[in-house]
């Protein structure tokens, strides 16, 4: 066993060695050597010295250098963005949407050509009386399918019933002639019959009753005011 101290300018170094006689002299050589490496080292204390030695013989900055990497290829691939108030934002997937249809209320018309007002809607006229001549072109007021027609000698004459899109229905009454039939579908531009004074009436005219979900309303609340 061999006991070796080593006394430096504030540094004291023990160490206990047990060696063979044969590799003695080699240690011995391989000590001094060391001995002369940490009195190169720079100023400083004994433990910054050896730090700074054991520092020197690492390659550091290809270390960092290969671990940053790493650390940036990690962090854009597993975490999350994080907003300017510090919560995480979920990623968003935006798809854009194709054009949709969207509904629209039932074009209309009034049934006649030039609009005379004969009699207006009140408690006990249940439409509007539209003036004109025998034989003037009575039209739908709007797209639709024509759900019945009638006679009645005594009230309205010869009928046309049509019902139409948004619940509404309208009546055609007095007329002098009819052009279409139960079933057919019908829009504004293609004439119902021609107008007349049939039935219980003290001249040519159309009465025209509309209906919206089954109850009566004021044909101009629909067909607009003139």
């Amino acid at each position: 066993m061999i006991n070796l101290t080593l006394n430096m300018p504030n540094y004291r170094l023990n160490l206990a060695l047990s060696v063979t006689k044969r590799r003695k002299k080699a240690f011995v050589s391989q000590i001094r050597k060391y001995i002369e490496m940490l009195r190169n080292i720079r100023v400083g204390s004994p433990v910054s010295r050896a730090v700074r030695h054991v520092l020197e013989r690492v390659n550091f900055k290809a270390i960092l250098g290969g671990n940053l990497a790493v650390i940036v290829l990690t962090s854009g691939t597993f975490v999350p963005t994080v907003g300017s108030s510090g919560n995480i934002e979920p990623e968003i997937t935006i798809i854009e949407a194709g054009e949709a249809t969207l509904p629209t209320e039932v074009n209309v018309r009034y049934p006649v050509v030039e609009v005379k007002f004969n009699q207006g809607f009140h408690y006990f006229h249940k439409g509007i009386d539209l003036d004109g001549e025998t034989g003037d072109k009575v039209y739908p007021i709007a797209k639709g399918i024509v759900t019945s027609l009638g006679f009645e000698r005594f009230t309205l004459g010869n009928t046309i019933t049509v019902k139409h899109d948004n619940g509404l229905e309208s009546v055609y009454a007095h007329l002098s002639r009819i052009d279409v039939r139960e079933g057919d579908e019908v829009d504004p531009n293609k004439p119902l019959g021609k107008l007349g004074s049939t039935g219980r009436s003290t001249g040519p005219h159309l009465h025209l009753e509309v209906y919206k979900d089954g109850r009566v309303v004021n044909p101009r609340s629909v067909l607009g005011y003139r």
